[in-house]
């Protein structure tokens, strides 16, 4: 092997052990707060879409950055809700921020 062949295997090795520290670090919190984690995946799926279509010209910047701003606030809710329970939400919180998500969804260029 070339010494150029060896120093991207190393660095690769190094790479995936830092993407399992992160990924074991995320679970033992998604295993307590399972309904958190599953709105907050769904939050940063939203962000996502809102760059992909505001790339795609589906979506001006001013709706973009409206659409960020939605996302925020129910993050917001979703932090608010958590504190005054232990760092949990309960299913009807759940629930309500789920319907908050789908009407963002729904504005959404596809």
């Amino acid at each position: 092997m070339t010494k150029a062949k060896i120093i991207f295997a190393a660095l690769a090795l190094a790479v995936a052990g830092l993407g399992a520290s992160a990924a074991s670090a995320d679970t033992a919190w998604q295993a307590s707060h399972g309904r958190r984690a599953e709105v907050n995946a769904r939050l940063a799926h939203e962000n996502f879409r809102i760059d992909r279509a505001l790339r795609a010209g589906l979506i001006p910047p001013r709706q973009a950055h409206a659409l960020h701003h939605e996302v925020h606030s129910i993050r917001f809710q979703e932090q608010a809700f958590a504190a005054g329970q232990a760092g949990h939400i309960t299913r009807s919180q759940q629930r309500l921020l789920n319907r908050e998500e789908n009407a963002v969804s729904g504005q959404i260029g596809r």
